[in-house]
């Protein structure tokens, strides 16, 4: 397929802050475009494929955007301007005076891609499964605070006592503790809503054979190819989806899929650009008429074993943290982010931007601490990243890190895998130095800080990582409901977790992308560094 350029080009603006409304609809200034219905649009991914689209165990980034943008509804979502709205709830949670109990009516006549009522029984089920080892879930953690999850997450049960079917379009969740993040966790990718009887059907191939309700249906998918959904036409959203087909070619290198996007065979780069590329876009007239670059609630930074040598000494995970450059990994990336200063980032609440608590870069400190630790002639390490995940420019961050460390005597081999691999290692503890990042799932810091510095949390896990005072002072700012005071116990969380250094915080990540001209409408999400595919159209 031949899509063309097509007409005059339109200028695409600069998204300037985090929750710009990114809507391009019009090719001539003060005039909004004609949109058509139906017709396709295509975008590359770098990605080799899809590991699942299960939403409990869709972890990368492809997996993840596919999960929640296309497939799959939740209780509640973030619109493009960052507020929380309803999605599948009827309207806005009743909470009980102790702030304790949820009530939530359900939308009536949502159907599954496969005909079924969606019934308050399925959010029940959705929510509890999952929280279970079976499900294989990135986020279990996130249901810990329901009544009866505890033991779910250990596989002790299947059923939470805290998530009761009042009747078919009536939930009630009850929480051991107030928790003001709640209703922003429902909004999690993996609190999607699914069917049981397909995940009886299918077992753990459900993930091979997703259905859910969102705006798109997968129509076919031929691994290590391409993957093709098409709309929903039952959707229970009127007037969308506009589009008719969404195709996702795999395995496409940025540079390549630019050079595609110039002849017009694609319309969209899921990965943004190449680092090698960003210049020219930036420099040619055409290309520059529809770039556009975002802020992503995505930090990227290095995680360390702690239980191994020599990790296991803060003296040298601190060593590391003084041979990273950040301001040079930003110059790498043409300036494609900003240095991070904690666990909390930009446009996230309780972020405080006179807040500092990662070391400046000191190489000469480095190799004192490293002397004091006993490393002082250095040591090997491998130092791994993805060639799949959302760090556009971490082969060439690898290479600046290489170089720094090898100031100090540290010998650091370069390993990359695909995105699916390098989490198998993490979570089998097979990587002790890893270049990684961590998207926000909803913009809170209970979702940093949560997955990062947290005991249970899935990076932390991966770390070897646990200080009972920030767990102690997590839960106590979960059921405050204050923000000033629960913004307090995350910066006391913040500084106390960059003491012990077991991940360093380093670059929050921003993107550029391409978007062909013929698609008349494109809004940005807030959460999923994506397109919100139900809204976008072609204009006529």
């Amino acid at each position: 397929m031949n899509i063309g350029w097509g007409g005059r080009p339109f200028r695409w603006g600069l998204a300037v802050g985090f929750f710009a409304l990114l809507t391009v609809a019009t090719p001539f200034a003060g005039s909004a475009p004609a949109l058509r219905d139906g017709g396709e649009v295509t975008a590359v991914y770098r990605a080799g494929n899809v590991e699942s689209l299960d939403p409990p165990s869709a972890t990368a980034g492809t997996d993840w955007r596919m999960a929640g943008l296309i497939l799959y509804n939740t209780l509640y979502r973030y619109d493009a301007t960052g507020k929380i709205v309803p999605d599948l709830a009827e309207d806005m949670p009743k909470i009980s005076p102790n702030s304790k109990i949820y009530t939530i009516k359900i939308r009536r006549g949502v159907l599954f891609h496969n005909g079924r009522e969606v019934k308050a029984a399925d959010i029940k089920y959705s929510l509890e499964r999952q929280a279970h080892p079976s499900a294989q879930s990135w986020g279990p953690s996130f249901a810990s605070n329901i009544v009866g999850a505890k033991d779910v997450i250990a596989g002790k049960a299947t059923q939470m006592s805290g998530i009761e079917v009042v009747d078919d379009s009536t939930v009630r969740i009850t929480l051991e503790q107030p928790q003001a993040a709640f209703t922003p966790i429902l909004t999690m990718s993996i609190n999607g809503i699914i069917p049981k009887e397909e995940v009886d059907r299918w077992g753990q191939e459900f993930r091979l054979h997703p259905v859910g309700t969102g705006p798109f249906r997968l129509e076919r998918w031929t691994p290590g190819q391409e993957i093709v959904f098409v709309r929903n036409q039952r959707y229970f959203r009127q007037g969308v989806p506009r589009l008719e087909r969404i195709t996702y070619k795999f395995g496409v290198d940025p540079s390549v899929g630019l050079l595609r996007f110039e002849r017009g065979e694609v319309d969209y780069l899921a990965d943004g650009l190449a680092p090698q590329d960003v210049q020219r876009v930036r420099s040619d007239p055409r290309l520059n008429q529809v770039v556009f670059i975002t802020n992503n609630p995505y930090l990227t930074f290095l995680l360390m074993r702690t239980e191994a040598p020599p990790f296991n000494d803060v003296r040298v995970r601190r060593a590391i943290a003084m041979l990273i450059d950040r301001d040079r990994l930003v110059q790498v990336a043409g300036g494609l982010g900003v240095p991070a200063r904690g666990f909390i980032i930009p446009n996230i609440a309780c972020f405080d931007p006179n807040f500092s608590g990662v070391p400046s870069y000191d190489p000469a400190q480095a190799r004192a601490l490293l002397a004091e630790a006993g490393y002082g002639s250095g040591f090997s390490v491998n130092l791994d990243s993805s060639t799949t995940g959302s760090i556009p420019f971490s082969s060439e961050w690898q290479q600046v890190l290489q170089q720094s460390f090898a100031q100090v005597g540290l010998r650091a081999e370069i390993r990359r895998f695909a995105g699916g691999t390098l989490t198998r290692m993490l979570n089998e503890g097979q990587s002790v130095l890893a270049l990684n990042g961590w998207g926000a799932s909803f913009l809170d810091p209970v979702d940093h800080v949560g997955t990062l510095v947290i005991s249970d949390g899935i990076n932390a896990r991966r770390a070897r990582y646990s200080n009972p005072e920030i767990d102690r002072l997590f839960a106590q700012a979960e059921r405050t409901a204050s923000r000033d005071v629960r913004c307090r116990y995350y910066q006391r969380i913040n500084k106390l977790a960059l003491d012990d250094m077991p991940i360093i915080p380093v670059v929050v990540t921003r993107t550029m992308h391409l978007r062909s001209p013929r698609i008349g409408q494109f809004v940005w999400h807030p959460i999923y560094n994506g397109p919100i595919f139900e809204e976008l159209a072609l204009a006529r």
